[in-house]
């Protein structure tokens, strides 16, 4: 998968710790051919299916937007993702809507 044409303005920058090495990151909304390797990410990240499978139910149900599912990428490769589920806080009679970060996840080979 090439992310090549994404602006400059989405790409993040940042130093892993790991083998001190100096990488860089683009994140980037999820999208139909993300979806396999953010259910991959999850399992690796988790050690189990669970997290995974919770995103695709959220997806299939229709309860995420996909722009506020977002993919990190490193070259050609998903490493991570996050996604920011709608809720409804309650407090006594107010409702305020918001957004949960839930889940997140980065693959083993780079946390």
């Amino acid at each position: 998968m090439v992310f090549s044409n994404i602006p400059e303005a989405l790409r993040i920058r940042t130093v892993l710790h790991r083998n001190n090495k100096k990488r860089s990151q683009i994140f980037v909304p999820e999208g139909i051919r993300t979806i396999p390797a953010i259910f991959e990410v999850h399992f690796q990240a988790f050690g189990q299916d669970g997290e995974a499978r919770l995103v695709n139910a959220l997806r299939c149900d229709g309860d995420i937007n996909p722009e506020l599912s977002l993919v990190a990428v490193h070259g050609d490769r998903i490493i991570g993702h996050i996604l920011f589920c709608p809720v409804t806080i309650v407090s006594g009679t107010v409702e305020t809507p918001a957004l949960a970060l839930a889940p997140l996840a980065v693959h083993q080979d780079f946390q």
